[in-house]
């Protein structure tokens, strides 16, 4: 049951696995921490809040702690944020016995999609103060959100660390969202430097840039 659970969802057929739980539960088999940890999976990308909140109220009635969660933590924070209580998963993140760059990405994730732009930036700063080196999710994250509300010089301490882990060589998704930010800073001398200095270049990256000429009137 749970290699068909963890399949479905790992390819992205939340609703399937939810199902195939139904007929787990049907056939009076016991989930454990490994089904759990597809559900909260299963819950997330489907937004299935009410039975993310029972299953979190069944690992608390299991002897299951936050402050001990590691993975499931990490899992259970990711749907209360995907479905929209950040509270919630601001509150289970808090009590992580340990942060790192999967359960800060989660985090960031959430406030992104749900306008919490300052509450991005933030995260990306505790993520400073833990020594919690970013990823590419992490930048992505970061950048959206100086984007979004001009954040000029955040956006700029970013591009610095960017640059030292050498990400604008070899990943034009990242370097793409870096010239949109500067271009929507009206910061467009950079981010034609940005532009000018990459390797390979798709649709996406030229229509950042004419995009942020066109808005800013040349």
């Amino acid at each position: 049951w749970n290699v068909m659970i963890s399949g479905f969802t790992s390819h992205g057929y939340g609703v399937k696995a939810l199902s195939y739980f139904d007929q787990m539960q049907n056939e009076a088999f016991a989930p454990n921490s490994i089904t759990f940890l597809s559900l909260l999976k299963a819950c997330a990308s489907t937004g299935s809040l009410k039975l993310g909140e029972e299953i979190h109220v069944e690992l608390c009635n299991q002897g299951f702690s936050v402050e001990q969660g590691g993975v499931l933590g990490t899992a259970l924070m990711d749907m209360y944020a995907k479905c929209g209580l950040l509270g919630k998963a601001k509150q289970v993140f808090d009590n992580l016995p340990t942060l790192d760059v999967v359960s800060c990405n989660a985090l960031m994730d959430g406030y992104l999609q749900h306008g919490l732009m300052d509450d991005v930036l933030k995260c990306f700063r505790r993520m400073e103060d833990e020594d919690i080196l970013p990823d590419r999710t992490t930048f992505l994250c970061a950048l959206k959100a100086c984007s979004s509300i001009k954040a000029l010089d955040m956006g700029e301490e970013i591009h610095e660390k960017i640059n030292m882990q050498r990400l604008l060589d070899k990943d034009i998704f990242i370097a793409t969202t870096l010239v949109d930010m500067y271009a929507k800073c009206g910061m467009l001398v950079k981010a034609q430097q940005v532009f000018d200095k990459l390797l390979v270049r798709d649709v996406v990256s030229w229509n950042v840039l004419i995009d942020g000429y066109v808005k800013l009137g040349h």
